[in-house]
């Protein structure tokens, strides 16, 4: 229930701001990430959240203002 891991960052790694797009244009986004050392062991749920850096509104998605990608097992070290 809380978060573990968070990233800020426009997409593409800032190459593609969503003022640019065109509607209905898919922009790729290749991201990746770490967990911090002392993530705790069991399932972290992975998930995206798009907002208006000028409101810090949450963009609505078809299911909701989150986008849910999957789950991953962290083990502890």
């Amino acid at each position: 229930g809380r978060v573990v891991y968070q990233r800020d960052s426009e997409p593409a790694n800032g190459l593609r701001p969503t003022v640019g797009w065109a509607p209905d244009e898919i922009v790729q986004d290749d991201a990746g990430f770490f967990l911090p050392a002392d993530a705790p062991a069991g399932v972290c749920r992975l998930a995206i959240i798009v907002y208006n850096p000028a409101t810090a509104q949450n963009l609505a998605t078809p299911s909701g203002e989150m986008l849910r990608l999957g789950e991953v097992n962290v083990t502890p070290r």
